[in-house]
């Protein structure tokens, strides 16, 4: 409960202004008690953001403060060594060392609180609803490799739907080895020995290298048999399938543990009928999750989460790959921190004098 109401998940809203206009206005004209003040947001462009002279805490040094999502890492990064921006997001591993060797630039990383997975429904008819097949992909992709060669070792390697740093986080539990020859075995007895194909939904400019680490693993799953056809997403038709349930058999996906619990990613994607998932229903698993829900002895609650972590090994609704890092370039002239909710906000930068 403290870490819902502390995070963003617990915000508090403003009752006369959303019972005078509805909640929608917060969507176009939000407000709140924060340091900054909301001045205009166009959408897919920018959002613009001045100090807050009233706040109670320390006083945000900037006077304005622009957020600009850039899809293109390309454009990013110029415009940081250009100083159009002062703070980037999402650096491709192999491009730091061109960063370095900027005087004006440097880079941050640390942990997030994101893991990236692969949805594997077993909702839709076909290959997938087959728990040997779900069992035999989680074999057949070499993580640890894709980490290596892929992202240049920016990643750590998960088991199940959690991160190290969330409560209920068991690191007794391991995932499956690299094993192509049992994963063959294992379609085989599903009744596929030649494998299938299969579409696999990718997000396009979401996360750190994703399309790169969907090929490799559409190349490791072409090993056993399976060729996956990667359909491309923007990011806003993305989310849209993502809650209208339309996701194809295998989807790439990230999930950020903002409470730092097991309880919200499992609520939010693995119980049945989950606003973010409608993808897995298990009875068990809906009792377990109730149950974590409603326990306040943190040692049983642990006890609930391993139990819960050994169905999602055992059932396979995912396939588990990697807790991403924040990789950041910032101006030499800016001093910021990152930290592992991905929040950059204003009122702990500070502008250095040059």
């Amino acid at each position: 409960m403290l870490n819902r109401l502390c995070g963003w998940l617990g915000v508090m809203l403003p009752p006369e202004y959303i019972k005078k206009n509805g909640q929608d206005i917060l969507k176009k004209k939000p407000v709140g008690s924060g340091p900054l003040k909301f001045v205009r947001w166009d959408k897919d462009e920018r959002i613009v953001l001045e100090t807050n002279e009233k706040y109670w805490g320390p006083i945000v040094k900037a006077k304005r403060v622009i957020f600009k999502p850039i899809p293109e890492v390309t454009t990013r990064i110029a415009d940081l060594e250009l100083g159009r921006a002062h703070i980037i997001t999402e650096i491709p591993p192999d491009l730091i060392p061109q960063l370095k060797k900027n005087p004006n630039v440097r880079i941050e990383s640390g942990w997030s609180k994101r893991n990236i997975h692969i949805i594997l429904n077993p909702l839709i008819p076909g290959p997938v609803a087959d728990k040997r097949v779900r069992q035999a992909l989680q074999y057949a992709v070499d993580v640890d490799s894709i980490i290596k060669h892929v992202l240049d070792g920016q990643a750590r390697r998960i088991a199940s739907l959690f991160i190290p740093e969330s409560f209920g986080y068991d690191p007794k539990n391991k995932p499956y080895p690299y094993d192509p020859e049992k994963a063959k075995k294992l379609l085989e007895e599903a009744g596929y020995p030649k494998g299938f194909d299969i579409d696999f939904d990718v997000p396009s400019g979401r996360y750190l290298n994703a399309e790169e680490v969907a090929q490799a693993i559409a190349g490791q799953l072409a090993q056993i048999g399976i060729k996956a056809k990667i359909q491309k997403h923007e990011w806003g038709g993305y989310v849209k399938r993502w809650r209208a349930h339309k996701f194809s058999p295998l989807a790439l996906i990230g999930a950020g543990d903002e409470m730092l619990d097991c309880d919200q990613l499992l609520t939010s994607r693995l119980i049945t009928n989950a606003n973010y998932g409608g993808f897995y229903s298990n009875p068990r698993m809906d009792e377990l999750i109730l149950r974590g829900r409603k326990t306040v002895n943190t040692t049983e609650r642990e006890e609930i989460y391993k139990e819960v972590q050994r169905i999602i090994k055992e059932d396979c609704p995912i396939l588990p790959l990697y807790q991403q890092p924040n990789i950041y370039g910032i101006r030499s002239n800016i001093e910021f921190k990152p930290v592992i909710d991905e929040m950059i906000l204003a009122d702990t930068i500070r502008i250095l004098k040059k």
